[in-house]
This record gives structure tokens, sequence and C-alpha cells, in this order.
């Protein structure tokens, strides 16, 4: 096992996380400067402007959250390479039968067919 993998798996939990959301902290850092930057620009362009991007929001906020969702499927099929596709499919399998249940339990609870 090399010194990074080693590192991860005995150091100590807090100063691990830390480093390891260090550059996800960055980034959300930037975005929010850049979307405030962004709506003090269009807050002086007045209230067409401002329509214009309530128009948009939406769709923006769909492909971001899109593309986040493909980032952390990416991640779980790398984890399932990793960790034998044959267990981590019957997690998988285990956790969708779990929720799919659990839906149809309040479901049927609440009255609805």
């Amino acid at each position: 096992m090399d010194s990074r993998t080693r590192r991860l798996l005995e150091g100590p939990i807090a100063p691990t996380l830390l480093a390891l959301a260090a550059p996800n902290v960055v980034v959300l850092v930037a975005q929010v400067a850049i979307s405030v930057l962004e709506a003090y620009f269009v807050g002086w362009l007045g209230a067409d402007a401002l329509a214009g991007v309530s128009v948009t929001f939406p769709l923006v906020m769909l492909m971001q959250t899109m593309s986040a969702g493909g980032m952390g499927g990416g991640v779980a099929a790398a984890v399932a390479r990793a960790n034998s596709w044959d267990r981590m499919a019957e997690r998988f399998t285990a956790l969708y039968q779990l929720v799919r249940d659990g839906q149809r339990g309040r479901t049927q609870e609440d009255g609805a067919a």
C-alpha cells in the first residue's frame, strides 16, 4: 500500500476530511463570488435584464444539477469498479429496493394507489 493510501486510511479523520474538502470549498467560494458579481452587474442593466435572467435561471440550475448528478454517477461507477462490481451492484439493488418499498409503504399509508 502506498503512503498516500495509508495516510487516507490510517490518518486522523478531521484533518484528512478538511484536506479533501479544501478544493471543493475553493470552487464553491469562486462560484458564489461570480454569482454575486453577475447579480450586481445585471442589477445595473434594469428590469428587462432582470426579467431575462429570471426566465433562464431555472434552465441553468437544471443543467448544473444534472452535471452534478453525472459527476456523482461517475464516482459511484469508479468505486464500483474498484470494489468488485458484483458486491456493489448487490448493494445498489438492495438500496433501490429499500427506497422503492419505503415509497410504496408511504403511498399506501396515505391512501394513494
